[in-house]
C-alpha cells in the first residue's frame, strides 16, 4: 500500500490519472469508514462556509428559499432545510441541521444560560431522526440551528452540539 506521503496536499487536476487511482485505492485499504467520514466532515464545513457567504450577503436573517435551494459539492446539490425540523441532506447519513419555526408544534425553548432545549420528532425515541441526533451528540459532531424569526426568515448559528439526550421527555439539549 502507498504510504501517504506519496501524496502531498495537492488537487486532483494536479495530480496524474495513476497518483489518483493509488489515492483512492490507499483510502480505501485503509478504511472505507475514513473516507466516509472525511466526506461527511468535508459537507459539514461546506455548509459552514456557505452560511458565512449567506450571513454576508443577507446579514444576521437568511431567506428560507436560501437554505432550501443549498449549495452545490463536487456535483450534488446540498439543502439545508426541509419541512422537518431535523434535517438530514440526502447525502449524509446523520443529521446536518435543527429548525425551529415561528409557528411550530413543537415548544422548543431557550434557558436563562442560552441552552436549547429542542424537542424530539414525536413521541417514537427511535423515530430516525432522534436516532441520527444522538449519534450526533455521541461522536460530538457539529450541527447547524435556524431559528425562525418569522415565517420564511432563519438566524442560523453553528457550529452547535446535542449535548444532553432526554427520552423520557423527548428532548435534546444543544449548546451554542
Amino acid at each position: 500500500m502507498p504510504d501517504s506521503s506519496q501524496f502531498p496536499p495537492t488537487t486532483w487536476r494536479e495530480r496524474s490519472a495513476s497518483e489518483n487511482f493509488l489515492f483512492i485505492k490507499s483510502c480505501y485499504s485503509l478504511s472505507r469508514n475514513i473516507c466516509l467520514m472525511s466526506t461527511l466532515e468535508l459537507v459539514r464545513k461546506s455548509a459552514f462556509n456557505f452560511l458565512d457567504v449567506l450571513t454576508r450577503t443577507y446579514g444576521d436573517v437568511i431567506p428560507r428559499k436560501e437554505l432550501e435551494r443549498g449549495f452545490e459539492l463536487n456535483g450534488q446539490r446540498i439543502h439545508l432545510i426541509g419541512p422537518q425540523g431535523i434535517f438530514k441532506p440526502k447525502v449524509m447519513e446523520l443529521p446536518l441541521t435543527i429548525t425551529t419555526s415561528p409557528d411550530s408544534r413543537y415548544d422548543d425553548a431557550f434557558s436563562k444560560d442560552g441552552f436549547l432545549t429542542s424537542r424530539y420528532r414525536g413521541d417514537n425515541i427511535n423515530h430516525r431522526d432522534n436516532v441520527g441526533l444522538r449519534e450526533t451528540c455521541r461522536r460530538g459532531l457539529p450541527l447547524i440551528y435556524f431559528h425562525g424569526t418569522i415565517p420564511g426568515a432563519y438566524v442560523a448559528q453553528w457550529p452547535v452540539f446535542v449535548v444532553v439526550d432526554t427520552p423520557d421527555n423527548l428532548t435534546f439539549g444543544v449548546t451554542f
